[in-house]
């Protein structure tokens, strides 16, 4: 059987036997960042996690959630827990976002409505999206 990205992460962690079963089982990946749930008991670890994260998946950056999205704009609550952070670029049909996984609100989980909005056929229509934050559901329109 061939091995997933998780019997990898797995096997090579060095967290303590008892733990290895709280390691996050699925991630987000926007643009070369990661974006994990880490149980509270793993935080001691999370330097350590973040990099065989980063290893396994090609991350360059790996974030922890610590918190729900906030405020007016939206702003994640993440930690910065391996690589530099900064701005990173997420390709997605035809459309290249450029933003700050730690900064701005981006759900992969909405690719489906993405490529629906992407397939509309909108030619002479003006399009407004009032609630644009990066455009994730506009621009796949305008390509």
């Amino acid at each position: 059987m061939k091995k997933t990205p998780f019997d990898t992460i797995y096997s090579k962690c060095s967290v303590p036997e008892t733990l290895k079963p709280l390691l996050p089982r699925k991630w987000e990946m926007i643009g070369t960042d990661a974006i994990l749930k880490l149980r509270d008991e793993l935080y001691a670890y999370e330097e350590e996690i973040g990099e065989i994260y980063s290893k396994v998946l090609g991350a360059k950056s790996v974030y922890a959630v610590t918190g729900r999205i906030q405020g007016t704009y939206r702003k994640p609550s993440l930690k910065l827990i391996y690589g530099r952070g900064g701005e990173t670029v997420h390709s997605e049909n035809g459309v290249r976002f450029v933003l700050d996984a730690a900064k701005v609100m981006f759900s992969s989980a909405n690719h489906d409505e993405r490529m629906r909005m992407a397939e509309l056929d909108c030619a002479g229509e003006t399009i407004v999206d009032m609630f644009a934050g990066i455009g994730h559901l506009s621009m796949p329109i305008a390509v």
